[in-house]
């Protein structure tokens, strides 16, 4: 049986998209119509799309839905594009579904102890991992010992 979580944009990135979308709207109103007609249309239409729905993403509790990970039984995980991809080439995703923390982890059976260390390393350089996950994996690595 697959269980589905969903993924939406945090709310700094939402307010970020938000924000730059609204400045390219403004850029549609006021050179892009004027100058260029049925492309300033579109192009302003295209801006009012991107900043609704980042700064529907920034200020909803629910957000837009932006991909899906399907997580198996055996812990194994299938993703949608989106920014979860790059954790989940590495073995790891954590997400935050229905409010609360969770933290899937998946390593390859045949990593060594030091591969697997190293692994969680480049993934808290990258800061896709925090210190406590860090700490908690790390420690579940060297049990293994």
């Amino acid at each position: 049986m697959k269980r589905k979580v969903t993924v939406r944009p945090g709310r700094a990135g939402a307010m970020v998209g938000g924000i730059v979308g609204v400045f390219f709207v403004l850029i549609g109103l006021f050179v892009a119509i004027p100058q260029a007609g049925l492309f300033g249309i579109i192009w302003t239409s295209v801006a009012v799309f991107i900043a609704g729905t980042n700064l529907y993403n920034a200020f909803s509790e629910k957000g837009i839905v932006s991909h899906t990970i399907e997580i198996d039984e055996d812990g194994n995980i299938d993703y949608a594009p989106g920014p979860e991809g790059l954790k989940n080439m590495y073995g790891e995703v954590s997400l935050d579904a229905d409010g609360g923390e969770q933290s899937v982890y998946r390593v390859d059976p045949g990593s060594t102890v030091e591969e697997r260390l190293n692994r969680l390393n480049d993934l808290y350089d990258k800061r896709l991992v925090t210190s406590r996950e860090y700490e908690e994996k790390r420690k579940e690595i060297l049990k293994d010992l």
